[in-house]
């Protein structure tokens, strides 16, 4: 029998495709468990039903409250983790209580983007300057270019 040699740093980028993998399937299994369980179910049970841990049922939740539209503007979602999907959840609720239409709040962000269309979309950290964009779009519209706050 042949084994392959696995290097230290081969070994830690596989950790990190691993674990990603895993965030990237909560949005998917929240999604799939609010399909296939009634609502009077309560998490304990699923996560009973599912084999999960109650945690990574409540965070698959978590997850899938976030809307689609959100979800699609990320060039690569298997880079979001729990605590992304936990900002982008805050920044809808944000968003619903100041009457900004999701629609609305992905056009806005979708603009900054393509206005800051000189980074590298495949970039890890790009996912967070997104981020930022919600968080930004969240709270209202945008002064206009050379205005001041007083």
């Amino acid at each position: 029998m042949m084994r392959d040699a696995l290097s230290l740093s081969d070994a830690r980028q596989l950790a990190v495709d691993i674990q990603t993998a895993k965030e990237h399937t909560l949005h998917e299994l929240g999604k799939r468990l609010r399909l296939m369980y009634p609502e009077d179910m309560n998490q304990s049970e699923i996560a009973a039903a599912e084999g999960l841990s109650a945690a990574k049922v409540t965070r698959a939740f978590q997850a899938a409250a976030v809307p689609d539209e959100i979800i699609a503007v990320f060039p690569n979602v298997s880079e979001l983790s729990i605590s992304d999907y936990r900002s982008l959840l805050e920044v809808t609720d944000k968003a619903r209580a100041k009457h900004i239409a999701t629609d609305a709040l992905v056009d806005c962000v979708r603009s900054r983007m393509e206005e800051n269309a000189s980074y590298d979309l495949d970039e890890p950290a790009y996912k967070n300057r997104i981020i930022s964009y919600f968080r930004a779009e969240s709270e209202g519209p945008r002064k206009a270019a050379g205005s001041k706050k007083s």
